[in-house]
């Protein structure tokens, strides 16, 4: 059928209708666009005031005929609103009504269906069990499930908080199997779970305040140890000590019963496992570096410990400084045995090498073996080898021991020297054939019967040194000189230059040649038995 015309009543938003709030002329309507309310005026009241079509002044507007609006298995036949379009009440088909407004505990005598649809609570609106106890609302900002009295249990075979999407767990409670479990997980990492066992923390565990009374380890011997993971800590129940892993899979340290030091390796090669090691140098301000040590010299010596694992060129790696090194070849030793630092680089011995060599005590075996000895190691000072009193030579108790070898500045070994014995009987100095030099350079020689002066007789040219004391000279077959020595040094020396036999010259000549002989480059001795005597004044030679 074609529409003739269009009639159209007054409408408008909500918001429009309150802010206008017109008068009605009597019988005029006016629509809600948003509430769906319908309004007639009478000519007098306004917008505000007049009840919509279907509120309580108007009972009869059907709200459903749909048997999915159930209440105590009866049809909804008709709602009761208020001035705001707010349900106030419900008839149902039995003709009984129940106002949701006025009574103070409306009963609903059966399952409440929602037909897919929310109930909602406002701002602190409360839904409340039991007696007053257990409550759940919203305070605008944050959710509350509050239990007052009692206790709160959930129950379920397995739970899961999450975050706001679902995509992260943050606490998970297993209760599925026989082994029920606890997780907590931080962004959706599990960092605890609760086992048959015990808890297990993965990752680190912090205290951010406070103090641990006690942390009970698990005992693990060496088939049960954890796995290799630097900053890894255990109980070694076979050691009964904790130990540490480092960034080296090798090195498992027991502390409190040993001490390591990190070190660098840059000597081109590798330095094996028991290889005692001196310091170089330093690798920046990280570790020194260090190389194979030796009892050859003093600065060799200085053993600072052991290699406790193979530790390879350019790499850092560590020395046991007090402690047992483990998994080396003693066999060479017997347990027990003191062992010393060997004069062979990185090398050991029993025997504890002697001057001019240094002996640095090491430690001592524990166990003999090719392949898993072990020595413990405990350094003491090195020092020139040999006992307290060294000799290089059987000691002579009345001999005067002199310095023969020097190591250092403050060591050195001592040589009783037979030709110089003191006497203390008679209380006399022996001296061998050798001779006494005064701190003027003079030389005093000695033989078994008395003072003798030292001599040589010569037939060509002949140099003379501060020990000889007389020249004689046969110049037969040529011309001969005879040179002095410097006259620096040797103050008060006196040498005599005697011609005895030959047709030819004896010249006499400082082998410096600065010097002089009474203000002369030479002195010449032309006649057989004619002798010169000379003295030195620690410049030059003058005859007397």
């Amino acid at each position: 059928m074609p529409r003739i015309s269009l009639i159209q009543i007054r409408k408008g938003t909500t918001a429009e209708w309150n802010s206008a709030n017109p008068v009605l002329g009597s019988g005029e309507p006016g629509y809600d666009l948003d509430l769906n309310h319908l309004k007639v005026g009478d000519g007098s009241a306004n917008w505000n005031s007049i009840q919509p079509i279907g509120s309580a002044l108007h009972p009869n507007i059907n709200a459903s005929d749909s048997s999915d609006n159930n209440l105590a298995n009866h049809f909804v036949r008709n709602l009761l609103l208020d001035e705001n379009g707010h349900v106030t009440g419900i008839y149902v088909t039995n003709s009984e009504q129940i106002e949701l407004s006025t009574d103070p505990s409306p009963q609903i005598g059966a399952d409440l269906d929602t037909n897919g649809n929310n109930i909602l609570f406002g701002t602190n609106d409360k839904a409340v069990f039991g007696s007053s106890t257990l409550e759940i609302f919203n305070n605008g900002t944050d959710s509350f499930i509050s239990e007052s009295t009692g206790k709160l249990n959930l129950r379920s075979p397995s739970a899961n908080i999450e975050n706001v999407d679902g995509s992260k767990k943050i606490a998970v409670f297993d209760g599925t199997s026989s082994q029920t479990h606890v997780e907590l997980n931080y962004e959706g990492s599990k960092k605890l779970e609760t086992t048959a066992t015990g808890v297990y923390v993965f990752n680190a565990i912090t205290a951010a305040t406070g103090i641990y009374d006690a942390i009970d380890l698990g005992l693990k011997d060496s088939a049960s140890s954890p796995s290799h993971q630097e900053g890894r800590l255990f109980y070694d129940s076979e050691n009964h000590a904790l130990v540490v892993y480092n960034e080296e899979s090798e090195v498992t340290q027991q502390l409190g019963q040993e001490e390591y030091l990190r070190v660098r390796n840059n000597t081109g090669a590798t330095i094996t496992n028991g290889t005692p090691v001196i310091i170089t140098g330093s690798h920046g301000n990280i570790a020194p570096t260090i190389a194979p040590a030796n009892a050859a010299s003093d600065v060799n010596s200085r053993v600072v410990g052991l290699a406790t694992h193979d530790i390879e060129n350019n790499s850092f790696g560590y020395v046991t400084t007090y402690g047992i090194v483990r998994d080396i070849d003693t066999s060479s030793f017997s347990d027990g045995d003191e062992i010393f630092l060997s004069t062979t680089p990185g090398a050991l011995t029993a025997t504890c090498p002697v001057i001019p060599n240094y002996c640095a005590p090491i430690g001592y075996v524990i166990r003999s073996h090719a392949a898993n000895g072990s020595i413990l190691v405990e350094l003491g000072k090195h020092k020139l080898g040999g006992g307290d009193l060294k000799s290089e030579a059987n000691l002579n108790l009345q001999g005067i021991p002199f310095v023969s070898t020097v190591g250092s500045d403050r060591s050195g070994g001592l040589l009783t020297d037979a030709n110089l014995v003191y006497n203390s009987g008679a209380q006399e100095l022996n001296l061998g054939t050798g001779g006494i030099r005064f701190s003027d350079g003079t030389t005093q020689t000695t033989s078994a019967g008395g003072v003798n002066k030292d001599y040589v007789s010569v037939t060509s040219h002949y140099t003379l040194t501060t020990d000889n004391d007389v020249v004689f000279v046969n110049s037969s077959a040529a011309l001969v000189n005879v040179y002095i020595p410097t006259a620096s040094g040797v103050g008060g020396k006196e040498i005599i230059v005697k011609k005895t036999v030959g047709s030819n010259n004896v010249v006499i000549n400082p082998v410096v040649g600065t010097e002089t002989i009474d203000g002369n480059s030479s002195f010449t001795i032309t006649s057989n038995y004619e002798s010169v005597t000379l003295i030195s004044d620690n410049t030059n030679w003058f005859i007397i």
